[in-house]
């Protein structure tokens, strides 16, 4: 009898955690606005960043290169240790 009390509550465990996971119904989350920004006038952006000293020169790259994309924005790179 106790065998069949444990058996039955490990079965019992078993399908509850089987069944408990597929109860909710699952749907796919909305899928987001379509957002559009045309900059028409310059605008500056601090890219603070705390990138060693090794890397400045790719980040001056990677900033030089949006600056030369985007000509109404404008990258300025900041260190962290630099900005006091």
């Amino acid at each position: 009898m106790k065998k069949f009390v444990l058996l039955s509550a490990t079965l019992l465990l078993a399908m509850s955690m089987i069944y408990a996971g597929g109860a909710a119904e699952r749907t796919a989350a909305p899928p987001a606005p379509v957002v559009s920004y045309e900059v028409t006038e310059p605008i500056t952006i601090e890219w603070w960043h705390a990138q060693e000293q090794p890397y400045w020169p790719l980040v001056d790259e990677v900033v030089e290169g949006s600056n030369n994309t985007h000509p109404l924005i404008t990258v300025e790179a900041k260190h962290l240790c630099r900005i006091r």
